[in-house]
């Protein structure tokens, strides 16, 4: 009688803990699974920063084009206006004769 009560009892126990290892298992796999989530959350996070640093360096670049085309154009027009000016041309004209002299 006290072995089948002790079998009983450790049957019992042993029901017990394979359920709380079953559970254990469970909430195992579940903080795994966080662990992935909340990792590719982190890259992505780092992955936008970065790609929003990329961005930013592109339009400093691409502003610094602009000023520098805008300065080239400036050049351009204002050697247009010379060119129509014929004034301008003659006094060219002249400075250089009067070096080479």
């Amino acid at each position: 009688c006290t072995l089948e009560v002790d079998a009983k009892q450790a049957q019992a126990r042993n029901e017990a803990q394979q359920r709380r290892l079953e559970d254990l298992t469970s909430d195992n796999s579940k903080l795994r699974i966080e662990n992935t989530r909340l990792r590719s959350e982190a890259a992505g996070g780092r992955m936008e920063a970065f790609e929003k640093e990329i961005l930013a360096e592109e339009l400093r670049g691409a502003k610094d084009a602009v000023a520098g085309m805008e300065q080239q154009l400036q050049r351009l027009h204002a050697e247009n206006a010379a060119l129509r000016d014929g004034n301008t041309l003659s006094l060219e004209l002249a400075t250089v004769s009067n070096q080479l002299r």
